[in-house]
């Protein structure tokens, strides 16, 4: 999906796996205490969109307890894929 790859680009992401129907993203790699990198999990079937965030620890362990920091950044891809989905049809729309 294109919006995809461009809030990707936007946002300094790396698309490290995409096909037709998904992508998974390196949103984060770091190497602090708590954590040691998130990745964006995001499937298509037909009109829908399912994302998953997700936040390693140690030894490539899903970490539980980063649901909230989570939650967060599937709201805002959320809100960017609406945003520019709306920029999209509105050109598409536009007289010209």
């Amino acid at each position: 999906m294109k919006l995809v790859e461009d809030i990707c680009l936007t946002n300094k992401w790396k698309i490290l796996v995409s096909d037709n129907h998904s992508h998974v993203i390196k949103i984060e790699n770091t190497q602090i205490g708590y954590h040691t990198g998130r990745e964006l999990f995001i499937m298509y079937q037909d009109t829908d969109i399912f994302l998953r965030c997700l936040t390693y620890g140690t030894y490539d362990i899903v970490h539980p307890f980063h649901w909230i920091s989570q939650r967060e950044i599937e709201d805002s891809l959320v809100q960017n894929l609406k945003i520019k989905w709306l920029s999209h049809t509105d050109k598409l729309n536009s007289p010209g």
